[in-house]
Parts: structure tokens; sequence; C-alpha cells
């Protein structure tokens, strides 16, 4: 999905507690990949490959966010 299938047989990301360890090196792989994507489309690809996965707002986006806006908040 994210165009980095190398990254599914690389041992240190084999599994969870893989994953755990080298968290440090996962994030700084993945923080770059997924700052080119649009936060709501991220999600919604990541939850549609079977990852809980949410957008993060900061407060300009909760403040000019179109459900919060037509609900009056």
């Amino acid at each position: 999905m994210l165009g980095q299938s190398g990254w599914i047989t690389e041992p240190r990301f084999e599994d969870s507690l893989s994953r755990w360890k080298n968290r440090d090196e996962l994030d700084s792989l993945i923080g770059p990949v997924t700052a080119e994507w649009d936060a709501h489309k991220l999600m919604t690809a990541l939850q549609n490959e079977g990852v809980a996965a949410g957008a993060v707002f900061d407060s300009k986006d909760l403040l000019f966010d179109p459900h919060l806006v037509e609900r009056g908040f």
C-alpha cells in the first residue's frame, strides 16, 4: 500500500515484538512516506487494508472540519 513491499520480509519488522524493538527505525521509515498523504485519505487506505487507523487533527484541522462546522462546534 505504501509502495515499500520490502518491509514485509524485513526480519527487523517481522512480528509485533520486532517492530516494537525497532520502532524508532520503523517510524523514521514510515514517517516520510505517510507525510506525503492527506490524513483522511491515508486513514481510509489503511482501514481498507485492515489496519486500525485514525487521522490526527491539530487545532486548525478541527476548526475547519466540515463535520464539526455543520454541528456548530
